[in-house]
């Protein structure tokens, strides 16, 4: 796939995440389309999460669909905990979603041999309770098939046919499955936090350090795709690649002797991973070929993760949105729906865009 956005970019080993606030990483399909306004309203930017299967009927946890409006997963989970005299580690869901939203997600909650509560607490202007229904596990993150977006663009500038094709460059070829700003907290220094606490020099609650963690291991893999995408290389396989099953986490190693890879990566069957580097148990959960040099500068980084004893995992370089459709609303109002995998941004579909 041609690299339409190839820049010299330079990236500093000291401060991983500067460039991840300044929105220097670098697009696939060229510069923005244009400029609009992002979530003007929670309405504008709504998610309803996809849990891909029926509840058991019976069980000991209780399923709940809930619909938020400004309020992160973490504040609703303690209400609900709150609501059915529960502990906090007794509910469960399948993912984060924006608190700066409209969103409808699942939670579990633990009822071992109780009667359901009242729920009426979960209904105030900021939450409504749609849906509950007893399971027979606990919801853990991942569990769902994917969430399904509606955006809506306000006060877009620049020409429609432009928005329009770069809309159908990614509806054909994907973007780069980027950790959006979202990952990296509020000020955007989670993975500085996460190198002081594993230093040392910072104290945090244990509900923290996963986080902070996971923030550090998202920095880095950032910074392997930002690369590829520099290069032209982001949906290409290179020698010594690991490649992922698309909608699976199966993996392999790219055998150049295979004909058909080529096609498949070009169907969207296959992606070329980047690495969540941590403790590897095996050859494909190591740094692969151009990663290697690519990491190199983050030495330390990679070795206090290795330490904390986080498990190696491969991410897919590309995201391909399923269902992708838009339409104006007007000259400067432009919706976008579709769908998306466990873990991928909404936002870095759309900084392809504006």
């Amino acid at each position: 796939m041609r690299n339409w956005a190839r820049r010299d970019v330079r990236f500093s080993p000291v401060a991983v995440t500067d460039w991840i606030e300044s929105g220097e990483l670098p697009r696939a399909w060229g510069g923005s389309a244009g400029r609009a306004v992002l979530r003007a309203r929670p309405e504008d930017f709504k998610v309803q999460e996809l849990l891909g299967f029926e509840p058991a009927g019976q069980g000991e946890h209780v399923l709940l669909l809930v619909r938020k409006r400004n309020l992160t997963t973490r504040e609703m989970a303690r209400r609900v905990a709150r609501a059915a005299g529960a502990k906090l580690a007794d509910v469960g869901y399948c993912g984060m979603k924006d608190r700066d939203a409209l969103t409808t997600q699942w939670f579990s909650v633990l009822l071992t041999a109780r009667p359901d509560p009242d729920w009426a607490e979960l209904n105030t202007p900021q939450t409504a309770l749609i849906k509950r229904a007893r399971h027979t596990r606990k919801l853990r993150p991942g569990t769902h098939t994917g969430n399904r977006f509606e955006l809506i663009l306000n006060d877009v500038e620049g020409p429609a046919r432009a928005f329009e094709r770069r809309l159908q460059a990614m509806q054909a070829g994907g973007f780069p499955n980027y950790f959006g700003v979202q990952r990296f907290g509020t000020r955007g220094d989670n993975a500085e936090r996460a190198r002081a606490m594993l230093a040392g020099e910072l104290r945090v609650r244990r509900s923290e350090r996963g986080i902070l963690l996971s923030a550090l291991r998202s920095a880095l893999f950032n910074r392997v795709l930002a690369q590829r995408v520099d290069e032209g290389s982001w949906s290409t396989a290179l020698p010594h690649d690991v490649l992922m099953l698309a909608g699976t986490h199966s993996v392999f190693e790219f055998d150049e002797n295979e004909d058909s890879i080529d096609a498949r990566l070009a169907s969207g069957d296959l992606h070329v991973t980047g690495p969540m580097y941590g403790h590897a148990r095996d050859d494909l959960g190591k740094l692969r070929g151009a990663e290697q040099a690519i990491l190199a500068p983050f030495a330390a980084d990679l070795s206090i993760l290795e330490d904390a004893g986080v498990k190696a995992q491969r991410r897919a370089l590309r995201a391909i949105p399923g269902d992708l459709d838009w339409r104006w609303q007007g000259e400067r109002c432009l919706e976008l729906t579709f769908t998306l995998e466990p873990g991928v941004f909404a936002t870095s579909l759309v900084r392809e865009l504006i």
